[in-house]
């Protein structure tokens, strides 16, 4: 135990013996690009296993919420913003079937342009592939 108390000290000593010599801890501010473009990617991510509509409930709370891409497609379709948008679905196993399906509800809007990506790495998939557009 006591040496356990001698290396909390004396890692205390070395910490001290850091801060006098850095000294105060300068912080770099990085100067933000323009914007050039009035263009907004709303992008969602969804597996073709879910319903288009669907309540969630978080475990530890009870909490319910809607989520699926009826919700999506009802945010996306009441935007009345000032800039443009674009909107990017991906799908992780995407099939025509699931495709054929989406485009026939009454929510779908065409101008949201659909991807298909792997299901590896779940959502980070979708993230990945707007982030390379």
């Amino acid at each position: 135990m006591i040496k356990f108390y001698l290396f909390v000290v004396f890692e205390y000593f070395l910490h001290l013996l850091h801060i006098k010599r850095v000294g105060r801890i300068e912080i770099q501010r990085r100067e933000r690009n323009p914007i050039l473009d009035n263009e907004i990617i709303f992008h969602t991510h969804e597996w073709a296993g879910y319903c288009f509509e669907r309540h969630k409930e978080i475990k530890y709370t009870g909490n319910k919420f809607v989520c699926g891409l009826k919700f999506y497609f009802d945010k996306f379709n009441s935007y009345k913003g000032a800039n443009s948008i674009k909107g990017i679905l991906t799908v992780s196993d995407l099939t025509e079937q699931y495709e054929s399906r989406l485009k026939q509800q009454g929510f779908y809007n065409d101008k949201v342009k659909i991807y298909a990506v792997p299901n590896c790495g779940m959502d980070f998939s979708g993230y990945s592939f707007v982030a390379k557009i």
